[in-house]
């Protein structure tokens, strides 16, 4: 039994050892043209900027390519429109301009939530998307703090101002 402890500490110590000399070796830029065409296709919204990433994002971009689930991310990108894309990169910039506590206790709140809460805030935003920018800033803000019951309540009656009523017609 000594002997195995002993065993794996050394190989684990050894392994420790050269880590720092592997993660040191230079890696080499990769040229957009020589990436074979299925991966260019799934990294497209990178084609502009990829000869400013370093090797190393290159090389790590390469390696996520091989994940399903990020294929299935950059193919949902690639279908958006120029419109939503737009969208979500203001959302994206918005989120990296806030205080870091902000973006912290935000990202907190939302692992908290169960994933019906989850759900629920995603349905939120998809109703207020129509709003005019300066009203779904508002609704959001006084939305942040409600019950689910009461958001709902508050979504009914947005709905109902921004319909005509039956006496304008």
């Amino acid at each position: 039994m000594n002997k195995l402890i002993y065993t794996t500490l050394l190989t684990a110590t050894l392994s420790f050892i050269t880590l720092p000399a592997y993660s040191e070796q230079p890696v080499e830029p990769i040229e957009w043209e020589q990436l074979p065409t299925e991966t260019r296709e799934t990294l497209a919204p990178m084609a502009e900027r990829w000869d400013s990433l370093t090797p190393h994002q290159q090389h790590r971009l390469l390696r996520r390519t091989e994940d399903k689930m990020f294929k299935e991310r950059a193919e949902r990108w690639n279908n958006l429109s120029p419109e939503e894309r737009e969208r979500i990169q203001k959302a994206r910039q918005r989120f990296k301009d806030m205080p870091p506590e902000r973006r912290e206790k935000l990202r907190k709140r939302w692992e908290n939530m169960s994933e019906e809460e989850r759900k629920a805030a995603r349905k939120v935003g998809h109703k207020v998307r129509h709003l005019p920018p300066e009203q779904r800033r508002e609704a959001l803000k006084a939305m942040r703090d409600m019950s689910p019951t009461e958001r709902r309540e508050y979504l009914k009656k947005l709905k109902l101002k921004d319909r005509p009523s039956k006496k304008d017609h």
